[in-house]
């Protein structure tokens, strides 16, 4: 029979060769993809690692951290960066390399050197911050301007984020009349990017509805802000058509939309006291322009109250002497109408003498003319009667009742009746000549 190792030899002697060839321990560089604590206070992570373009896996291996140094490993951890070990970020850590004939190969991840993740997640932030500006777009959602006066916002968050609760509740209490409504989005997990590009999205479509945007999150994991890191977000933030206030981090965290939005904030309810605030200062302008306003208008009356005087005692004067002159002017003047006048009368009484001789001369004249016109009048009809006119040897032709005074008014075959001295007779039209 062939010589042969059975699979738990073979194990065995990589388990021994790993032991006797290896470091006890090893400092490694490795991007955590998947960590999860499990109920026994274990922590299980995925660790991999990538080629430059970030596209293709390198390098992939199983690790873990035993409960008895999970939780101090942790604590410092997020002490000192401010955020929780997740997927996403890249880890600098001390590893013991174990292989177990079952299990196979992993990673016991004995300590953690937080330094080099705060200068990694610096780092990608800093290389987003700097493809933003090379595409032009990372100052332009902090060089737009709120409305004056903004009441009217658009809400990111989650609906069940305390954050959101306290931020609300600190409006209301102001006693402002602001204007609110919600947008859901996951503040936490994979989903993050996603659903607030999303809710942006919804906004955009009815961007006239409002003054400005918020974003903001609490209540939840305070370290897990990776959703929030990525170019995809932050350029569309950036160029959003509306003011973006965001609060989404703590007193140590800063994210990449707190260095490209409109203005940025530590938690919700500091936005919330920054727009209670605004209202104050508008109110404050308010009540200095109106005391501006109202003491202008006291000076403005009391000028022009002075000027009044001035103006009716100058009236008074010139009224007066105005009067004076004129009086004396219409009275030379009356006194010249009343002679002018006589001397009119008297014309015109004469004028009116002659016109009424001449008119009673004329109107003699006129009447005899006309009753020696109307006598010839009378005889020139009298000679026109029809009757006389038929004695004469004349005769009268109608169509129709209607005397036809020209040929031209007949046609071939129409009847006529004609009216002689001593009777009458109907005819038709045979010929009819010019």
């Amino acid at each position: 029979m062939m010589e042969h190792l059975l699979l738990s030899e073979l194990n065995g002697l990589i388990k021994e060769t790993i032991a006797l060839t290896l470091e006890s321990s090893y400092w490694i560089v490795a991007e955590i993809n998947e960590c999860r604590t499990a109920a026994n206070g274990h922590c299980y992570l995925e660790l991999i690692e990538r080629d430059q373009n970030g596209a293709r896996l390198t390098a992939k291996a199983n690790a873990h951290i035993w409960s008895n140094r999970n939780q101090l490993l942790q604590a410092h951890f997020y002490k000192v960066t401010g955020r929780a070990l997740q997927a996403g970020l890249s880890v600098l850590i001390a590893v013991e390399i174990e292989f177990h004939e079952l299990y196979g190969y992993s990673l016991n991840i004995t300590d953690i050197e937080p330094s080099y993740t705060i200068g990694d997640v610096v780092r990608r932030r800093n290389e987003i911050l700097a493809r933003l500006q090379a595409d032009g777009v990372a100052d332009l959602n902090r060089e737009l301007s709120l409305p004056r006066p903004a009441m009217r916002f658009a809400i990111i968050s989650a609906q069940t984020a305390a954050g959101y609760g306290d931020f609300i509740h600190q409006l209301e209490q102001s006693g402002y009349p602001f204007k609110t409504q919600l947008f859901p989005a996951f503040m936490q997990g994979e989903k993050v990017e996603s659903s607030i590009i999303a809710a942006l999205e919804r906004i955009a479509a009815e961007q006239d509805q409002w003054d400005a945007v918020i974003i903001i999150r609490g209540g939840g994991a305070t370290s897990d802000l990776g959703g929030f890191e990525t170019y995809d977000l932050a350029a569309n933030v950036a160029q959003f058509p509306l003011p973006i206030l965001v609060g989404i981090g703590h007193e140590r965290d800063e994210t990449i939309l707190d260095l490209i939005a409109f203005k940025h904030f530590k938690t919700p309810t500091a936005v919330a006291a920054y727009l209670i605030d605004l209202q104050q200062q508008e109110l404050a302008l308010l009540a200095d322009f109106s005391t501006a306003l109202k003491r202008y208008a006291t000076q403005a009356l009391s000028w022009k109250k002075e000027e009044l005087t001035r103006l009716s005692q100058k009236v008074l004067a010139f009224t007066t002497g105005f009067s004076t002159r004129e009086h004396h002017r219409l009275y030379s003047l009356q006194s010249r109408l009343h002679i002018l006048i006589n001397k009119q009368q008297e014309a015109h009484s004469a004028h009116l003498s002659t016109i009424k001789e001449r008119l009673a001369s004329a109107t003699q004249d006129f009447l005899r003319r006309e009753k020696d016109r109307m006598l010839l009048y009378e005889k020139q009809i009298e000679y026109a009667r029809p009757d006389r006119i038929l004695k004469l040897g004349f005769s009268i032709t109608r169509k129709n009742g209607v005397i036809v005074k020209r040929a031209s008014k007949l046609q071939e075959g129409d009847i006529v009746e004609t009216q002689l001295n001593s009777g009458s007779f109907t005819s038709i039209v045979k010929v009819k000549k010019k």
